[in-house]
């Protein structure tokens, strides 16, 4: 597959011109204008709330006059099945508040919930309907603009995973040139700004993840087993153990890099989220006891620039 250029102002196979330089005038089955997002006072007189629908987490952003005033997120399993979704949303609601528009981006389409990323769409698309009618909702699909969700199937690759679009066509509106690094519970961005336009290579998840502007790796679920295929320990390199003892959420409590909140998935051996359960996790990766005498604070913090240097 062919890498496409994401410089804004560009054109999605719609021939939808990209929202990075504004909103497109031009009359598509299921894009909207700019009037129609924010209404014709202006963004910033209009009470938007943002969601992100991740394969682990329901993120929620409230902004007011053009100022983020709130923000929330809430565990929600999609491998649990939608249901996980609908009771995240029902958390999450009562805290966002009433607003003029919810505009919803996602990346939980690939869960293997799904058959296919288009049948993921489809279908959280529908669920955030569902769950914030009657307010008006509508997708962002990043290349070709805002989507009426009725339209979501026929731009299933345009909205799947754009919340990395999102992030860097904001940035885009600054001037000079930056390179986004974006980390979250499982993955990283890595998204090239310059001049005012995203310069990435790739725009879907399968391009991105060939171009390495995707990093299957985040600050929380990462397994340890996927940082590295050893670590020192006692003088030597050990190969570690090739299973799911600890995460790392583990590595990064450890280091009291993690704050509170954050870790909202159950541990890997379903024992408590303390710094003593984190080191027996960590040691279990090695094939070692807590008790045998090793520095796993050091351990931690190798196993942490590790996983820097699969993003660097």
């Amino acid at each position: 597959m062919r890498a496409r250029t994401t410089d804004p102002p560009i054109r999605s196979r719609t021939g939808m011109t990209s929202m990075v330089r504004g909103f497109s005038k031009r009359a598509m089955p299921g894009v909207l204008c700019r009037d129609a997002i924010m209404g014709r006072r202006g963004r910033d007189m209009a009470c938007v709330v943002g969601w992100d629908i991740g394969g682990a987490h329901l993120k929620a952003a409230r902004a007011e006059h053009g100022r983020i005033v709130d923000a929330v997120q809430v565990a929600s399993p999609l491998r649990l099945g939608l249901e996980a979704l609908e009771q995240a949303f029902a958390r999450a609601k009562p805290k966002m508040g009433r607003a003029d528009r919810h505009i919803c981006t996602m990346t939980g389409e690939l869960a293997d919930t799904f058959a296919s990323r288009t049948e993921g769409v489809e279908r959280l698309a529908a669920a955030a309907v569902c769950a914030l009618e009657p307010e008006r909702v509508v997708l962002y699909a990043g290349r070709a603009g805002f989507i009426a969700p009725q339209a979501a199937v026929r731009h299933a690759e345009d909205i799947a995973s754009a919340n990395w679009h999102a992030t860097a066509a904001l940035l885009a509106k600054l001037p000079g040139t930056a390179l986004l690094i974006d980390m979250g519970s499982t993955t990283t961005d890595i998204v090239p700004v310059t001049a005012g336009a995203i310069a990435a290579r790739g725009y879907t998840d399968a391009e991105r993840l060939a171009c390495g502007e995707l990093v299957y790796t985040g600050l929380v679920r990462s397994f340890v087993i996927a940082i590295a295929e050893r670590a020192p320990v006692a003088g030597s390199w050990t190969p570690l153990v090739a299973e799911n003892f600890a995460n790392m959420a583990d590595v990064y409590r450890l280091l009291e890099n993690l704050a509170d909140g954050v870790d909202q998935m159950p541990t890997a051996d379903g024992r408590p989220k303390t710094l003593a359960a984190s080191r027996a996790r960590l040691a279990r990766m090695v094939g070692r006891d807590v008790a045998d005498g090793q520095d796993w604070t050091l351990l931690a913090r190798w196993f942490a620039e590790a996983q820097i240097r699969t993003i660097t």
